[in-house]
């Protein structure tokens, strides 16, 4: 409760500066305000650029969708909660590279530095949002970002989730904090970037419902009144961060934008481009406690340690130093370079805790691109990945990727890319080394190896392509919870089409996915799942106000969906439930009034006529029927 009330009252100064700290700019001149005045782009560490710059969204448009494992198509199934563990459902290979713990049921909910936003923009900026459900559910984000002289900018966010969920002993207390700075010289060359995150997830773990047939006859309704596995089970996950990444360009900047864009055509391949240097301190730890480990729940495992309580915990901490050049430019225009090249390496200090050992590990990761035009319009880039030391000594990436940019009165209109990959690294830790008070182990697994071809094409509201993975050595959790390797290879097939559009006054959204696995006996998916939208927008008051209402359905095809252990927070294998072939349909209401937007949500409406047979996690029934209600404000200056 004490840090909470501290991170509101740092969130009010913050916002108490917004109002009475104005950056010093002599150049002052006419800027209208509106939201096409604030930008945000996310900071890029390994690859010594930033990304794109992105408008703040405003508009009504997936406004209803506000959970953080809903929006950005992220597929998955969960335990029927806000704020507990879930699962991807969709396959994709890691990009994660170096030292892996393994264990990230909860890594959806986590803010980490790749999800951190910075703000550009000229006047302070701030939105709050609040969300409110069914048994005192409230969801409370906070943003704010201001220039506090010219070339220094300071952001603050955070993220309150509390949900005590509908059935007993399954409440998520989750809580992110993110403070950042940005500083920039006057002419540019050199910029720092600092960055604090801090996250706690406390929940309680029921270990699922003992009877599904009483769920799904309905003979309780009360759901607070069917009996669970677990009655004192709890996991705390904690991850900070502590990042500075520094930049220097190496190169004047030119003084006319349309120099720099005549010098690099005519062929100016390479400058002294930019030196960046990071410093990074990551530490996360796991802990699971509960008082009655003799519980049936666990009697089919592992032999218990301790029959009077379990308290199990585990931390890891890195120290990261790394050095990055590249050769671009102050003024970089990559969709006019010829040539982009960039390399690192980067020193990883590693120190493990757990109930039986401490372990520490040094290593070094080298790493590098290179990116180039091909007749004008197709662009090759290839680069690699090596670590030398450690744990994971002898890991290997590799990518290259070949892009066909079309072009249509000099603007860029779509583009048709092909893709391989190649990774070949050691399981995460979690998976070769465990000792708690229900599972422990001891295993030397081989290096697994994912293989890669991805074909797609992009261009506005539209994204269409397949992927083909290889996988061999690859290493899953088995029936009885317990990691397994299958040391011989399988593929995995998946086609994808997003796509949006405005036909009139309505607007539709769909995402499609198709999956087949050769060998369904290790990895399970769903074959298809569906994600659409279709909403009408209405513009009232001769603009004043908007309003758009409209349907979201979400499905998946029936399938053997992974069970979950509370104990090591992972899903494994099942061989006795499928769940799916079951549509989640939610109506929506969206209004806009100036700088507010509200929503009214109807969750799941249909499950009033379409059978209790909604799971996504055997023995974890989703949500009933309810009614959400979410509110966001915006401030300028």
């Amino acid at each position: 409760m004490l840090k909470k009330i501290i991170f509101i009252l740092l969130f009010l100064i913050v916002l108490f500066l917004g109002f009475n700290v104005k950056a010093d700019n002599n150049d002052s001149i006419d800027i209208q305000i509106d939201s096409s005045n604030v930008y945000y782009f996310y900071s890029k560490l390994d690859t010594c650029a930033f990304s794109e710059l992105h408008h703040i969204d405003t508009s009504l448009i997936g406004f209803q969708e506000r959970d953080e494992i809903e929006i950005d198509d992220n597929f998955v199934s969960s335990l029927g909660n806000l704020g507990l563990a879930s699962e991807n459902i969709v396959f994709k290979i890691k990009n994660d590279f170096g030292f892996n713990f393994g264990n990230d049921a909860f890594d959806n909910y986590l803010l980490t530095i790749n999800k951190a936003k910075y703000y550009k923009l000229y006047i302070p900026y701030t939105e709050l949002f609040y969300e409110m459900g069914k048994r005192k559910e409230q969801y409370f984000t906070g943003t704010h970002s201001q220039n506090l002289a010219k070339y220094f900018n300071i952001g603050l966010y955070f993220r309150f989730i509390h949900s005590p969920g509908l059935y007993v002993r399954q409440k998520s207390d989750d809580k992110s904090f993110d403070f950042n700075t940005r500083f920039q010289s006057k002419n540019e060359k050199y910029g720092v970037l600092v960055n604090y995150i801090h996250n706690k997830i406390n929940v309680e773990e029921n270990g699922g419902i003992k009877s599904d047939s009483i769920f799904e006859n309905n003979i309780e309704t009360d759901r607070r009144l069917i009996n669970v596995n677990l009655e004192n089970a709890e996991n705390q996950i904690k991850q900070s961060e502590f990042i500075i990444h520094q930049y220097l360009y190496l190169t004047k900047n030119s003084s006319n934008l349309n120099d720099s864009i005549k010098k690099s055509r005519i062929g100016n391949l390479f400058s002294f481009g930019k030196l960046s240097y990071s410093f990074r301190y990551k530490r996360k730890s796991f802990l699971y406690t509960e008082d009655s480990p003799l519980n049936d729940f666990y009697q089919k495992y592992d032999i218990v340690l301790d029959s009077t309580s379990t308290y199990d915990s585990v931390a890891v901490s890195k120290f990261e130093n790394q050095i990055i050049w590249s050769n671009e430019n102050l003024k970089n225009l990559s969709i006019y370079k010829p040539f982009n090249i960039y390399f690192g390496i980067r020193h990883v200090s590693i120190s493990l805790w757990s109930e039986n050992e401490q372990k520490k590990y040094n290593q070094l990761i080298s790493f590098g691109n290179i990116s180039f035009l091909v007749f004008k319009r197709f662009r090759l880039s290839t680069g690699m990945n090596y670590v030398a030391g450690g744990f994971n000594d002898g890991d290997f990436s590799w990518k290259a990727k070949l892009d066909k940019i079309f072009w249509k009165e000099k603007k860029q209109v779509g583009i048709l890319s092909f893709a391989v990959n190649y990774v070949l690294k050691e399981p995460g830790w979690f998976y070769e080394h465990y000792y708690s008070n229900h599972f422990r182990w001891d295993n030397n697994f081989k290096k697994h190896g994912f293989g890669s071809f991805e074909a797609y094409f992009q261009k506005k509201n539209l994204k269409a392509g397949v992927v083909f993975n290889n996988l061999k050595n690859y290493v899953y959790l088995d029936t009885i919870a317990r990691p397994a390797q299958y040391e011989r290879s399988f593929n995995v097939l998946k086609a994808y089409l997003n796509k949006s559009f405005f036909l009139g006054n309505f607007y539709i959204k769909n995402s499609l996915v198709y999956q087949n696995v050769s060998n369904e006996n290790i990895l399970r998916l769903p074959k298809f799942i569906l994600n659409a939208c279709f909403s009408y927008n209405l513009k009232l008051f001769k603009g004043a106000a908007y309003i758009q209402p409209g349907i979201d359905v979400f499905y998946n095809t029936e399938y053997y969906a992974d069970s979950y252990m509370p104990a090591t927070r992972s899903f494994y294998l099942q061989d006795e439930i499928k769940t799916g072939n079951y549509f989640y349909a939610d109506f929506f209401v969206n209004v806009k009034i100036q700088r507010t937007r509200f929503f009214l949500k109807y969750m799941h409406f249909n499950s009033h006529f379409s059978g209790y047979r909604y799971f996504m996690i055997p023995h974890y029934p989703m949500r009933d029927a309810e009614i959400k209600f979410g509110l966001s404000w915006i401030f300028y200056d």
